[in-house]
């Protein structure tokens, strides 16, 4: 195989090999977004967090931590279960249900993995119809019952004793109040009134109220973590492996490649005339269509200078400014009166012609003239680059 053909397959490799770790990355980000964002923990300030709610009541001064994993209990009145991802063990089920009896309320918001053995100990099942998007008081209960809270998910029923529908709609129950001992445990169809997107809607604000309001409240967030053994997406496998061999196919691709030669410098670039630059500028405005604008702004300026030396108050419109000017300077008169015919008509000569009218009456203002054959102007940019006679002392300088 000739040296042109090998290079040629080491390039449709490198660029294949590229195609599959670029799937894997995004891969991999979708992987991340979807298993961090939508879970309901207080550090996450994506819609589906919680960081709102803990943060208001922090700052409403109320007692709110987080448990995680390995995390020891703490004395609570409220516990919160958002949407655990993890399914929760017998011995688990016991211990939250051992804080309810001794009189807590736990707050358990389904979503997540099945929860089929604490649902079980509830009495719960769910299903059929979805519950309203804004849920209402169904029964008298002091953290719901008067209260127009955000859900979703579907219809709850429990078949506990003393189950009692306190919140959702005829039929469609989205909040379930199941006694046990001293407390109870509150059934929520989903985490919508604890989440960020939706904590001002309808009465959200005022349940995180009254939950604080019994006394510390615990985010129980150890079952938030993906599941031990959870196995590993296609693309996150295979970005290792194709992340080696896209490092191989270009290290081939480079020994065998056709050197270029030295380096050589840059050719000198031409250089811009004046004429180059005015050309670009008048480019770049009439791109821009701010001649107008550009011509107004050069007319003003002559008439704030006119007010000076020349005598002629601002407030003059052109054509009494021209009368003023015509018997000391006709020239300047007439190029006044040039002037503001151009602006009245406008289009995209009206800058140069404006500039040019302004040059011509300064210069009849001033008396200064250029030498003959020069162009306009010369002579007072010679002046203004050598200074006045009188100050640098050149021979023959009037007095």
């Amino acid at each position: 195989m000739s040296a042109r053909a090998t290079a040629l397959l080491a390039l449709f490799a490198a660029a294949g090999l590229a195609m599959v770790a670029a799937f894997a990355v995004a891969g991999e980000a979708r992987r991340r977004e979807a298993t961090v964002s939508p879970w309901p923990a207080a550090d996450n300030p994506g819609p589906r967090g919680l960081m709102a709610a803990r943060a208001f009541l922090l700052e409403s001064g109320r007692a709110v931590s987080r448990r995680g994993p390995g995390d020891p209990a703490a004395p609570a009145a409220t516990i919160v279960l958002a949407a655990p991802r993890a399914a929760l063990s017998a011995p688990e089920v016991d211990e939250l249900l051992s804080a309810a009896r001794a009189g807590a309320t736990v707050v358990y918001a389904r979503g997540g993995a099945p929860q089929l053995a604490l649902e079980a100990r509830l009495g719960l099942s769910a299903g059929g119809e979805a519950v309203p998007p804004l849920a209402h008081g169904l029964a008298p209960h002091p953290l719901t019952g008067d209260l127009a809270l955000p859900a979703g998910g579907p219809a709850l029923r429990s078949s506990a004793p003393g189950a009692l529908a306190v919140s959702g709609a005829p039929g469609r129950t989205s909040g379930l109040s199941v006694p046990f001992g001293r407390g109870e445990v509150l059934v929520l169809s989903d985490p919508s009134p604890l989440e960020n997107a939706r904590l001002d809607e309808g009465d959200a604000v005022s349940l995180l109220l009254r939950l604080g309001h019994r006394g510390p409240v615990v985010l129980d967030e150890r079952f938030l973590a993906p599941p031990a053994g959870a196995p590993r997406g296609l693309a996150q496998a295979l970005a290792p492996a194709a992340a080696q061999l896209l490092l191989a196919a270009l290290a081939l691709f480079w020994a065998r490649g056709r050197r270029l030669g030295a380096i050589r410098p840059p050719p000198a670039g031409t250089r811009r005339t004046a004429r180059d630059y005015l050309a670009s500028l008048a480019a770049l405005y009439g791109g821009a269509g701010a001649e107008a604008e550009l011509a107004g702004r050069t007319w003003e300026r002559l008439r704030d200078r006119l007010a000076g030396p020349a005598g002629v108050p601002r407030g003059l419109s052109d054509a009494e400014a021209a009368r003023r000017l015509v018997a000391r300077a006709p020239g300047a008169a007439e190029a006044l009166l040039r002037g503001a015919a151009a602006r009245a008509r406008g289009g995209r000569e009206v800058l140069l012609a404006v500039a040019q009218a302004a040059a011509d009456v300064e210069r009849g203002v001033t008396g200064v003239r250029p030498p003959s054959g020069a162009p306009a102007g010369t002579e007072r940019a010679r002046t203004s680059s050598r200074g006045d006679p009188r100050e640098t002392g050149e021979a023959g300088a009037p007095p």
